[in-house]
């Protein structure tokens, strides 16, 4: 790889595309997020309740039309939004 195709890759500016998906990943995680603390998670640091068929995060994932990867990549952003929720 080459100077320019470095820049290129690294710092233009990201296409339409690539930030559209983005925020599909990071709204399913955050919505994830959500109903597992709302359902699922204990406040006092138990295990938390297994998750129900329609609830995990492959099905949000589905739901907004993304992956679980990209989801799991918006992690900081999703804890980032909650705690400013807060």
């Amino acid at each position: 790889m080459d100077n320019k195709e470095f820049i290129g890759k690294y710092f233009d500016e990201p296409s339409k595309e690539c930030i559209e998906a983005q925020d599909r990943a990071f709204n399913a995680a955050l919505a994830y997020e959500k109903n597992c603390i709302e359902k699922y998670d204990y406040v006092d640091m138990r295990q938390s309740l297994p998750q129900k068929k329609g609830e995990t995060m492959q099905d949000f994932a589905s739901r907004y039309g993304t992956t679980v990867k990209e989801m799991k990549n918006q992690w900081r952003q999703v804890e980032r939004a909650l705690a400013n929720e807060r």
